[in-house]
């Protein structure tokens, strides 16, 4: 069982890479907001109303957070700009059967 790392001058916050398929909530603060006790400490209390909004919940089995599902949601609520969530109702398959009005026949 880890325990979640403590923050050290000098020691670079952790990132989502740095994180276990599993993770405590509190490497997951850091690894979203960064470093700060202050800032770990109000993203952990605003944990309910994330799950509220889809936000994953802890197998479980574990009693940790699967890591990217956690990704996956902040993608979702703030992916990239200019980049089409894949769940887009704008990217549709093109239809087939199609016909310009010059192809249809004539009576």
């Amino acid at each position: 069982m880890t325990t979640p790392r403590a923050t050290k001058p000098g020691r670079p916050a952790l990132t989502f890479d740095d994180l276990p398929l599993f993770a405590a909530d509190r490497d997951i603060a850091e690894a979203v907001v960064g470093p700060d006790e202050a800032d770990k400490r109000a993203w952990c209390a605003s944990v309910a109303s994330l799950e509220a909004c889809g936000f994953p919940t802890p197998a479980k089995l574990y009693g940790k957070r699967y890591v990217p599902a956690v990704r996956a949601f902040y993608d979702r609520q703030y992916g990239p700009v200019g980049r089409a969530p894949t769940d887009s109702p704008g990217q549709q398959e093109p239809r087939t059967g199609w016909t310009s009005p010059r192809s249809r026949r004539r009576a």
